[in-house]
């Protein structure tokens, strides 16, 4: 009886190819969970921290979700200073004034 690499040489190829990429994808998703982790883990940013360190899914959920609230009450802040800053009026009144001074010279 005849093997079934024999119908498709090419069989066994593929699914070496499918199971690299496979391979692949994972371990990059993991590194990039990896490097998330340590940044978060010592940036000094609090909620980061939290929210890599928290054991399960409703806690990350609960630290994303203030973190993102944190995030957007600093852009609103920041936002309303901007504003204010650029709309503060600035008057400015320019006035030539012209003396003509007479020095003797030589001084005395």
């Amino acid at each position: 009886m005849e093997s079934f690499e024999n119908y498709c040489p090419k069989l066994k190829d593929i699914l070496l190819l499918i199971t690299t990429i496979t391979n692949i994808k994972m371990a990059r998703k993991e590194a990039i969970k990896n490097i998330f982790g340590n940044f978060a883990g010592n940036t000094s940013a609090h909620g980061l921290g939290t929210l890599a360190s928290a054991g399960s899914l409703k806690a990350k959920l609960f630290w994303s979700v203030i973190c993102l609230a944190s995030m957007g009450m600093f852009c609103f802040m920041v936002s309303r200073i901007v504003r204010q800053y650029l709309e503060f009026p600035t008057n400015v009144n320019m006035e030539e004034v012209s003396k003509l001074l007479f020095i003797h010279y030589p001084l005395q």
